[in-house]
């Protein structure tokens, strides 16, 4: 007879709590979005990119780390930088480190590993009144603007779940 702890619901149930211990700030909760929407297998479709081998959050570039970054199939990866605002001054470096990524991962890998393009994603909260020149600046700087929930009403919809407190 199976064990009543090792269900699959009970093990994901662990793994979600386990994920939502990690929650401390905003930012913190852009990135859980992140790893929910893995899990989920629902990343790639909001993303609009093609399928990847692997992933690895926290990856070192050199300068910093990476939030998420993706290795895709076809050799070519894609950089994810979350942000907890939408402040003006806080996107424009989440900009200004998705090229300095971008730069140094071009650096780390070369030859037959030289990455065949690079994706850049800014993923921020933001209420709609917010979003026209953040959109226009990422635009304008070739990187993807990927909207998040705000920390606020996402904690809210955790806590209805009764997942946390």
């Amino acid at each position: 007879m199976a064990n009543r702890q090792d269900s699959p619901a009970l093990v994901g149930m662990g793994h979600i709590q386990a994920l939502l211990a990690t929650l401390r700030d905003d930012e913190s909760a852009a990135i859980l979005q992140l790893k929910i929407l893995l899990e989920m297998g629902a990343l790639r479709g909001v993303l609009g990119v093609g399928e990847f081998r692997r992933h690895a959050f926290e990856y070192n570039l050199g300068s910093g780390r990476a939030d998420l970054v993706l290795f895709h199939r076809d050799c070519g990866i894609s950089i994810i930088e979350a942000k907890a605002s939408n402040r003006c001054g806080v996107v424009a470096a989440g900009i200004g480190q998705l090229f300095l990524y971008e730069a140094e991962a071009r650096m780390k890998f070369k030859g037959p590993h030289a990455p065949k393009y690079v994706n850049k994603f800014l993923c921020a909260p933001m209420a709609a009144e917010d979003a026209m020149p953040i959109w226009s600046a990422c635009r304008l700087a070739g990187v993807k603007l990927i909207h998040l929930k705000e920390f606020e009403p996402f904690k809210d919809s955790l806590s209805s779940t009764g997942l946390i407190g």
